[in-house]
């Protein structure tokens, strides 16, 4: 999935990043698999809906006392993954629909380059929820996360560097 600074198209939504960039990437085939920002897809019959992060880091811009948890909530809420698109986030127009409609609630909703891991699951009426999943920014954190798609269960698995293999 594309982000911010990746060579990809600036306007959201973000086409995927092209396979020449991927030198390797010829090497394994369909194991590459290059998708737009954002995107929606299925894992044995989990609904998965998530985007690299940077309309819920504008979304921030304007609140500072909700946390990247709560604000994935309010986009539940809201039925859209980019409000501030065209105002603040530049946005291909649209015609005919709006890419950023969220029209059937997933099971899995996230945001990644956040500046910290953390998740909430949000349940409603006829037994149905959905994970709020605030995914951390790897370079800055060496952290990710890992979900158990039976249970929604999430894991934080951090990756302590050594300084001194660092200077090496």
């Amino acid at each position: 999935m594309p982000g911010l600074g990746d060579p990809s198209t600036y306007l959201m939504p973000q086409q995927p990043i092209h396979r020449a960039v991927f030198v390797m990437g010829s090497k394994y085939g369909r194991m590459l698999n290059l998708v737009t920002n954002p995107y929606e897809f299925s894992v044995e019959g989990v609904h998965i809906l998530g985007t690299s992060g940077e309309c819920l880091s504008d979304l921030k811009r304007f609140t500072k006392t909700l946390s990247g948890v709560e604000l994935l909530s309010k986009v539940l809420d809201w039925q859209h993954l980019a409000p501030t698109i065209p105002d603040t986030v530049d946005g291909f127009p649209f015609i005919d629909r709006d890419p950023f409609i969220i029209e059937s609630f997933p099971h899995i909703l996230f945001a990644a380059n956040q500046p910290e891991a953390s998740h909430a699951l949000v349940e409603f009426e006829g037994n149905r929820r959905t994970l709020l999943l605030s995914v951390p920014s790897f370079t800055k954190t060496f952290s990710m996360v890992l979900v158990n798609l039976r249970n929604l269960e999430v894991i934080e698995h951090n990756f302590f560097v050594d300084r001194l293999i660092c200077d090496i």
